[in-house]
């Protein structure tokens, strides 16, 4: 586990290809006296573990799945990566929990003189993203300033462009993204016979295009659904939500209603009791 705090930009003194995939020997002194064989160690994101430690350099072996998902079978000598040892217990979290997994690629669309960069990504990383939410590209933990279809945008601070790699990219250069925290794809519903009407009915997620519906069947319970954004295209989070028969004198409306700390949600039904959104 990783914060996304570069802590120094190492320098790849040789990468070999060898019958386990590539192996990778970075020089980087302040790195390498942090390290033991068998360490954890983020490359420009990527985790990887230290099979040498020797000189103020270290090695690592990247396999065929790593070299599959990241970049790091382009690297040769003389490039630079950036570089984080694991977290420990009592460090300063400074950036956000970052895994090391990486998802994918993203590329990069456009970068900006004022270090605002553009960075085409896959649904399956934009379906994590919110905006102000944490992102780690190459390994660096930065914050979503914006979002547009298939793309989100970064701000980049001189500092952030000093230390790290990330002030040299240029249009078309592809970036690791490591997953952010991810959410079960279908919301889970209580299954408890309180929950859950004879009929089967159950609420539907709130998901993508999918709307809250009114089924014919007692709603009362307590459900896991998802949060999304107004344009419905990223998550913001998951709640636990306790569903309630909607019970206004004034109102002709009938109903049931979703209560969770801060947040109340109406969900309407038709008097007559057929299907409906909200």
């Amino acid at each position: 586990m990783f914060t996304g705090i570069v802590r120094e930009r190492g320098r790849v003194a040789s990468a070999e290809e060898n019958a386990d995939g590539v192996r990778l020997e970075i020089s980087a002194p302040q790195t390498a006296s942090q390290l033991e064989i068998g360490d954890s160690v983020s490359i420009s994101g990527a985790c990887l573990t230290a099979v040498s430690v020797e000189n103020g350099s270290f090695s690592v072996t990247a396999v065929a799945e790593t070299l599959s998902r990241t970049t790091l079978g382009r690297l040769s000598a003389e490039d630079e990566v950036n570089l984080e040892t694991a977290a420990r217990v009592g460090d300063p979290l400074g950036g956000h929990f970052v895994q090391g997994h990486v998802d994918g690629l993203g590329r990069i669309a456009s970068v900006g003189e004022d270090g605002r960069v553009w960075v085409e990504a896959s649904p399956e990383i934009l379906r994590y993203s919110v905006e102000k939410g944490s992102i780690a590209v190459d390994g660096v933990s930065l914050t979503i300033s914006g979002l547009r279809a298939g793309a989100f945008e970064v701000a980049l601070i001189p500092h952030t462009l000093q230390v790290t790699t990330l002030g040299a990219l240029q249009p078309g250069d592809e970036v690791k993204i490591p997953p952010q925290a991810k959410i079960p794809e279908e919301a889970t519903a209580d299954t408890s016979e309180e929950s859950n009407s004879a009929s089967g009915d159950t609420m539907a997620p709130a998901l993508s295009d999918e709307k809250p519906r009114c089924p014919n069947g007692d709603l009362q319970g307590t459900y896991t659904v998802l949060a999304t954004d107004q344009s419905r295209s990223a998550v913001a989070g998951r709640l636990d939500v306790t569903v309630q028969e909607l019970d206004d004198a004034n109102s002709n409306t009938s109903g049931y209603q979703a209560f969770y700390p801060g947040l109340e949600i109406l969900v309407p039904c038709p008097s007559n009791g057929s299907a409906g959104t909200a």
